[in-house]
């Protein structure tokens, strides 16, 4: 199990970390792309309203003359030939723009402010005493965004609401009514430097959230930040308007400003932050994103649960389908055991089979020892027995022994007695034939003493044949050739002795008048 576990924990930390690196690299490189689509959507929007602002200035030379005069009567109320044609010049405006909720004119010559408003299509025309020739903020023919703001009425008293009520009720309206404005300055042609207005136009927090709201969830940090760290949008609308002195914000806004790809992102702690510059003309916005990396790593973090979950699926089935081979093999082995020990301590058992404790039919390594086994138990039991046969034999042996150790006192006190009659009678012959007897037996007897001389075997011959001679009546001779040098050498006992008995027995000696044996 360890030997199977562990790898796979190896693998699996090693999986999880290129999975959260490829999904972490996997996300930066999704929301590169989505942010690209997202900041030209923005880009096309504004630029569009600003091109449309322009061409419908710069392309209508009456327009431009009646903001150019300084007849205070040109535009003498808002129904007039000459403020219809403006009011219509801002409603082709709020019709590229259908985000906008207000567009707002100042022509400085004449002193007049127009305000169309788009939720009623509501148009108003007042005394501009406000801005008289005010400077342009930006280079000529360029137009500046102001960050959100609450609305106001520029001034001007809508549906009969006086101007201090108006201010008052923008006050306290709630983050629905902040609004960005896009300003663009407006000259008289061909002089770049002789402002003779500036449009403004009011547009709604509704455009970044159409365009903005799938870019984030309710566990990321998303915002739209200026350069001054003004905050043009966020996830948090209680953040909308405010400058921002979060350190990340500003450390990404630095390095995003200096890095030519627009596009940085780092790591902080639990969190994967992500800066990237929105390109304009009119603006220098970035957005940002702060997101937890267990949001990152959901998927990843689930396919590593599946795995381990099917990893320990998989490895509860291999240790149970292990565990019954494993006793499948050790309960038999055990059980073998058992009676070898067994066999061990009772020896008197050694008579029993393996087969009648241990069942096991299958023809592998295990079927093999103990067949083995059996076989040895069975070469033991023989050998034991044998041993048993002979340990018998020996004791008997032994008791023959002792018997014989016996009989030759006996026989040899008689043999001497036997003798000594022979002498007290005179017969020297018998003498002889008995001492000759009693010294043939004597030397036979001798176990102690298993190498002899040649010397001493054939004296013992020498007895056996006088012996012999003395049964039968035939003449024998007898004759010796041996070197002096050859009696000393070391033979076995009894070397020469049935050489001799069987010249009698075969060579049929006793059949011949005269007979002659030569050694």
């Amino acid at each position: 199990m360890i030997a199977t576990t562990l790898p796979m924990l190896i693998y699996c930390f090693f999986f999880s970390y290129d999975m959260r690196k490829s999904a972490e690299e996997s996300y930066i490189e999704q929301t590169q792309h989505t942010w690209q689509i997202v900041s030209s959507n923005i880009e096309h929007s504004l630029s569009t309203s600003i091109d449309v602002a322009n061409k419908g200035i710069y392309l209508n030379g009456t327009l431009q003359d009646l903001l150019f005069s300084r007849d205070s009567n040109a535009f003498s109320y808002a129904e007039s030939a000459n403020s219809t044609l403006l009011f219509s010049y801002m409603t082709n405006i709020y019709s590229m723009t259908p985000e906008a909720t207000q567009i707002q004119f100042s022509t400085y010559k004449a002193g007049k402010s127009f305000l169309l408003t788009t939720k009623n299509l509501q148009k108003y025309l007042r005394n501009n005493s406000l801005e008289k020739n005010g400077p342009s903020p930006v280079p000529a023919f360029q137009a500046y965004i102001i960050p959100p703001h609450r609305q106001t009425s520029y001034g001007h008293q809508l549906n009969h609401i006086s101007l201090s009520q108006e201010e008052e009720y923008t006050d306290t309206a709630g983050t629905g009514d902040l609004v960005f404005t896009v300003c663009l300055p407006i000259y008289h042609l061909p002089s770049p430097m002789t402002p003779i207005g500036q449009l403004r136009i009011d547009i709604s927090m509704e455009f970044f959230q159409k365009v903005c709201n799938f870019l984030y969830d309710q566990s990321e940090q998303f915002y739209i930040v200026d350069s001054d760290y003004h905050v043009i949008f966020a996830s948090d609308p209680s953040a909308i308007g405010a400058t921002t002195s979060d350190p990340w914000i500003q450390s990404l806004i630095g390095q995003a400003a200096d890095d030519t790809d627009l596009f940085v992102s780092e790591t902080s702690g639990d969190a994967l932050r992500i800066c990237q510059k929105l390109p304009g003309d009119s603006y220098q916005w970035y957005m940002l994103k702060s997101i937890p990396k267990h949001t990152i790593y959901q998927s990843s973090n689930n396919q590593l649960a599946t795995l381990l979950l099917t990893f320990s699926i998989c490895l509860l089935i291999t240790i149970l389908i292990n565990g019954y081979s494993i006793l499948h093999y050790t309960n038999p082995l055990k059980k073998a055991t058992t009676f070898l020990n067994h066999i061990n301590t009772h020896t008197q058992n050694l008579n029993s089979r393996l087969s009648e404790y241990v069942t096991y039919k299958s023809e592998d390594e295990i079927g093999i020892l103990f067949r083995s086994l059996e076989e040895m138990m069975d070469t033991i039991n023989n050998f034991v027995i044998r041993q048993y046969e002979l340990e018998i034999i020996n004791r008997t042996t032994e008791l023959k022994m002792l018997e014989a150790q016996i009989n030759p006192h006996f026989i040899y006190n008689t043999l001497q007695c036997l003798a000594t009659k022979s002498l007290e009678h005179h017969d020297q012959e018998q003498y002889d034939y008995i001492s000759s007897f009693g010294q043939l037996m004597q030397y036979s007897m001798d176990t102690k003493h298993t190498l002899v001389t040649i010397n001493e075997e054939l004296s013992h011959i020498d007895r056996y044949i006088k012996l012999q001679k003395m049964r039968f009546t035939n003449h024998l001779s007898v004759f010796f050739e041996v070197e002096e040098t050859v009696r000393k050498i070391i033979v076995p006992k009894m070397i020469l002795q049935p050489l001799i008995e069987n010249s009698f027995k075969h060579g049929n000696l006793f059949k011949w008048k005269k007979g002659t044996i030569l050694v």
